[in-house]
């Protein structure tokens, strides 16, 4: 019965890409400013071209990652001010979304507290919003780390030409049950005694947004946009690890809505068992409320 407090492990199963054409996604009032940013576009190196050629061209791609003013596509910001341009950052973005992947999120590692924002938010399409104590909470009772050696296998980060605080990237996590797994703290739930399976999980979209300050203000994993590869039934994050070696009778009822709703319930009601499905509507920060308004989204 206790099995369906599980939903609670914050992950998301097959999402479509949220890299959605811009037309798609905002109000036509809005467009005329795409005519504003400028695209760098890509050059090929022919088999005569020079090394000095090719330094100019990596430095001028390097230059893109870092964080720069340049025209907003959106005129609300994460924070609900409207603005004009992106604010500025002096560090590279790429970089930073990279070390936040590895060190910060808590899927690799523990989670460091000290690389998120006051108002950091966690969403996708299941899960969340999470607030940051709500998702740093979480990710210390599942801790996949602990009994996997997972690899993100991360690749083609890209800066948003409409918010150059915005990185868009993928993963294709890898990795071996080599550990016992404890994903909850609640004393009727085992640990998951090694396997020694391999994980091989589908190619997930993840997105990781941040503040002029270099603090992770929005992150966003688990959003599988290649199903058809890998050996977790198409699933990402802690459902597709569950999969990988071989305990998919644990993650069934977090795939259904009501046993999630109380499984977050169960969670929030009896403290230090499981992790959160969502943060209560009170603990959400106003910035991220307020574009679930303006956008009718939940």
């Amino acid at each position: 019965m206790f099995l369906i407090s599980l939903a609670s492990l914050v992950i998301l199963p097959a999402l479509p890409s949220p890299l959605h054409t811009v037309s798609s996604t905002l109000p036509k009032s809005r467009l005329n400013s795409l005519q504003k940013i400028k695209h760098v576009p890509t050059r090929k190196w022919g088999a005569g071209a020079s090394t000095t050629r090719k330094r100019m061209m990596l430095a001028r791609q390097s230059n893109i990652h870092r964080a720069s003013i340049v025209p907003r596509v959106v005129d609300k910001v994460s924070g609900g001010a409207t603005m004009e341009t992106a604010p500025a950052a002096s560090f590279d973005v790429i970089e930073k979304a990279q070390e936040f992947l590895t060190k910060g999120a808590g899927y690799y590692s523990f989670p460091d507290e000290s690389m998120y924002d006051d108002d950091f938010v966690f969403k996708a399409k299941i899960v969340g919003p999470l607030n940051k104590k709500d998702y740093i909470y979480t990710m210390n009772k599942l801790k996949p780390h602990t009994g996997i050696d997972v690899e993100p296998n991360a690749f083609g980060f890209t800066v948003d030409p409409a918010n150059p605080l915005r990185v868009f990237f993928f993963v294709r996590v890898t990795g071996k049950h080599k550990r016992p797994w404890k994903y909850a703290d609640a004393a009727f739930v085992e640990a998951i005694e090694p396997t020694n399976a391999e994980v091989k999980l589908p190619t997930e979209v993840a997105i990781a947004e941040f503040t002029p300050e270099g603090k992770c203000k929005f992150f966003s994993v688990g959003n599988v946009i290649y199903p058809f590869e890998g050996n977790s039934k198409g699933l990402g994050a802690i459902f597709g690890l569950l999969v990988a070696i071989g305990r998919l009778d644990i993650i069934k009822p977090g795939l259904d809505d009501n046993l999630r709703s109380f499984a977050n319930w169960f969670a929030h009601t009896f403290p230090d068992t499981f992790g959160y499905v969502n943060s209560r509507s009170e603990d959400i920060p106003t910035w991220f409320k307020e574009l679930q308004e303006e956008y009718s989204l939940k």
